[in-house]
């Protein structure tokens, strides 16, 4: 990081790798909440965890069933397509790709529930739930300086596990094993929360992380633009 940014963070009290430990905090409730709402409504179809859509869709595949194997494939192929459109915006906006790219996640979302209410449409509302998380995964390129994933876990819990080992072994690897720890905790929060106020408000359940999405894209903003 340049100097006059190092001076800069600390005149106004700035943290950097903090910053970004709560921001994944966040985001990971976040992929959490939305995963729990979709599988709700959808019966067991995960809209962040590609993992278990992959075999859903091979067993639907050894079922031979065309109708059930429609969703988890749509699903799969949005994911990545929200991937890939998510880090060139990520790669084009410079500084201010996280923060765009969160703006754009959640108007995905809008855009989800918008035209779900007008036409009813499940592969589509499927689709572009998922799109919008695999946009979410590019919104950071590493928490301090750690790969992780923010919509799913099994990579950071072989992390986790890994790095416990290390502990054991000497090295010094406590702050990975808290920050590997943490994401899980709150996905796993966020997977409690949207369940219960999808029980309570059904596919309205989702509005509440539409908006925290908009407020952390624009204090996102807002950092970069104050850490220049």
């Amino acid at each position: 990081m340049p100097h006059s940014q190092d001076n800069s963070i600390r005149r106004h009290g700035l943290k950097p790798a903090w910053a970004e430990v709560v921001l994944a905090f966040l985001l990971a409730a976040i992929a959490g909440w939305i995963d729990a709402v979709g599988f709700l409504h959808f019966g067991g179809l995960f809209v962040s965890f590609m993992s278990g859509n992959t075999t859903r869709l091979g067993v639907d595949i050894g079922h031979a069933d065309p109708l059930l194997m429609l969703l988890p494939a749509v699903v799969i192929a949005c994911f990545v397509l929200g991937a890939f459109v998510g880090t060139l915006i990520y790669r084009g906006a410079r500084g201010y790709g996280g923060a765009l790219v969160l703006a754009v996640v959640a108007l995905t979302l809008c855009a989800a529930l918008v035209l779900h209410g007008r036409h009813g449409i499940e592969a589509v509302f499927a689709g572009l739930l998922a799109a919008a998380m695999g946009m979410q995964n590019t919104a950071m390129q590493g928490v301090a300086g750690h790969a992780v994933g923010l919509t799913y876990l099994t990579g950071n819990l072989t992390k986790l596990g890994q790095n416990l080992a290390l502990m054991i072994l000497g090295e010094d690897t406590g702050r990975k094993c808290l920050l590997f720890a943490g994401i899980w905790a709150a996905m796993f929060s966020g997977a409690i929360g949207g369940a219960l106020a999808h029980t309570r408000a059904d596919l309205a359940a989702l509005g509440p992380v539409m908006v925290l999405l908009g407020i952390i894209a624009i204090l996102r903003a807002a950092y970069v633009r104050m850490r220049h």
